[in-house]
């Protein structure tokens, strides 16, 4: 009896914009064939977009056999494509991995494996593969889903969908109950976070489809340091030839950590080309005695001095914490940038980008909490290409990033003090005489909370951020400082228009709020090294 098929290298279901500004899908052999002619990845979920690119890295690395030093890479860059008669020469050797629905090897996936409860089959549904479907945050992520009816994939969908699930699939839920050839019966243990769960994952993202794919590789090899060892014992999973049984590993290298499989998953396909059910259960997990940073995040330290990921924060901005981001290494090891920042450092910013050209960082996170995923962002970081060459770019950088956290206290205070001059007596507030606190019930703390939300002082400041980076000199330090101060007067005069109560009273309250604002305000002004003689950062 025939199985279903469904093979990814043939089969249509990476969605790109192709030279002519359509959207369309792809199959992985036509994107690597076509990659300089087309502009990217079109993919509607942020996870998926990362979670796609993820794989295109890792077979990108095999089809160019590395790069394994810099010259590797710019003979790379410099064909200008992938090589038509290599690509076709990997996936002729490994197209019978890259089914979805082989009954021995499906793509990272367990064949014959299936989840059981009191001695029968128990499949759940295909939605539990997606944090947006799952949480049911997102009911029109792949345009059949809802909540009111079964979540049902296409069979593009549902491989795309499979490589969210390894990427950033949620922990909770009790441990399934399985069984696959070999095994008469295993008892799994509860779901853990995946690998890209922490973190925000990025990408240097240009305008060409094997641009990006190419700045993003990073070399490898048996003499790099993890996370980009890699050895002749290193393989992608799909081309591993035994089944990692459940429990904590040390990845054989890069191909290998970049598509781990931690759920053991096989999609269950319908007649009508749609996925509705699946098994699913905890699959191998990486131990954290591995040490292994992931390459695409960006780290800084905590107060104890432990070197931690920049996480996706909700209402907090990724550019807020783009210091780390654009950071160069340092000797103290209390921040470390993505690597493909640190290699465009080591030499490659020339070759990729004009003297003046500006460099977009792509940013993916989501925010977890008990198991669902409560907001998952796309976020774009721009700037002049200097910062990778010039130290006080990154100095500026920092100064006016710390200056606008500054502002937005400073902003609190008076926004706080607003709050807590309008719960006193007028009589108190008229005479001028000393403040008696009196403090804020648990009902107007909370008040003050949602107040700060409204300011729209955040909202503002997102555009003139991209007008900083993108020039990124001394004048564009001056506009970025009047434009946050304007911002956080703005942001107070919203603050008295959401206060309510007795009109003369809340005029003194934002009276005394506003002279306390621009105290603060005249604390603020940062001294910043002129960029006209600034060093270079020297490449190794």
């Amino acid at each position: 009896m025939s199985h279903p098929r469904f093979n990814l290298v043939d089969e249509p279901w990476i969605p790109v914009v192709d030279d002519t500004g359509l959207t369309r899908e792809v199959a992985l052999q036509e994107l690597f064939i076509s990659a300089h002619e087309l502009r990217g990845l079109a993919d509607n979920s942020p996870l998926s977009l990362f979670s796609t690119l993820r794989l295109l890295f890792v077979v990108a690395h095999r089809i160019v056999e590395g790069p394994t030093s810099l010259g590797h890479w710019r003979r790379i860059w410099n064909a200008g494509r992938f090589q038509e008669s290599a690509v076709k020469a990997y996936f002729n050797q490994w197209r019978h991995r890259f089914d979805l629905f082989d009954p021995e090897w499906p793509f990272m996936q367990v064949g014959g494996f299936e989840t059981v409860k009191d001695g029968m089959v128990a499949p759940s549904s295909i939605a539990r593969l997606v944090p947006e479907l799952a949480a049911g945050s997102n009911p029109t992520l792949f345009d059949h889903s809802n909540d009111t009816q079964p979540v049902a994939l296409r069979q593009s969908e549902a491989a795309r969908a499979l490589l969210v699930a390894h990427s950033f699939g949620l922990q909770g839920g009790q441990g399934s109950t399985s069984r696959w050839p070999g095994v008469k019966e295993f008892k799994h243990p509860n779901l853990v976070d995946a690998p890209f769960v922490a973190g925000i994952s990025t990408w240097v993202s240009r305008e060409r489809l094997f641009e990006t794919l190419v700045a993003n590789l990073v070399p490898i090899g048996p003499d790099r340091p993890r996370p980009h060892f890699s050895s002749n014992e290193d393989y992608p999973t799909w081309e591993r030839t035994e089944l990692r049984k459940p429990g904590r590993y040390v990845p054989t290298g890069f191909l290998e950590y970049c598509s781990w499989t931690i759920r053991y998953i096989r999609l269950l396909p319908d007649p009508d080309a749609f996925v509705r059910r699946m098994y699913i259960a905890q699959g191998p997990v990486i131990s954290r005695e591995a040490s292994i940073e992931n390459p695409f995040a960006f780290y800084i330290a905590d107060k104890q001095g432990r070197r931690k990921p920049v996480s996706l924060e909700t209402g907090r901005a990724v550019w807020r914490d783009s210091s780390a981001l654009f950071a160069t290494v340092r000797d103290d090891k209390t921040v470390q940038p993505p690597a493909a920042i640190n290699e465009l450092r080591n030499g490659r910013s020339r070759t990729i980008f004009a003297e003046h050209g500006l460099l977009e960082i792509k940013c993916v996170g989501l925010v977890p909490s008990k198991g669902t995923a409560v907001e998952i962002r796309l976020e774009s970081v721009p700037a002049q290409v200097r910062i990778l060459d010039i130290v006080d770019s990154v100095h500026l950088l920092e100064s006016a990033l710390a200056y606008i956290e500054n502002v937005w206290t400073a902003l609190q205070m008076a926004v706080f003090e607003l709050a807590f001059i309008r719960v006193q007596s007028s009589e108190d507030n008229t005479r001028g005489k000393k403040l008696r606190r009196k403090p804020l019930s648990t009902g107007e703390q909370k008040a003050v909370r949602g107040l700060s939300r409204r300011l729209g002082f955040w909202e503002r400041m997102d555009q003139e951020f991209r007008t900083f980076m993108v020039g990124l000199d001394e004048p564009a330090r001056l506009v970025w400082i009047q434009a946050a101060r304007h911002a956080a007067s703005d942001g107070l005069e919203r603050a008295a228009c959401f206060v309510e109560g007795n009109v003369a009273r809340i005029g003194c309250a934002f009276s005394i709020a506003d002279s306390i604002l621009k105290a603060e305000l005249a604390k603020l002004e940062p001294k910043t090294p002129s960029l006209e003689s600034s060093p270079t950062i020297a490449s190794p």
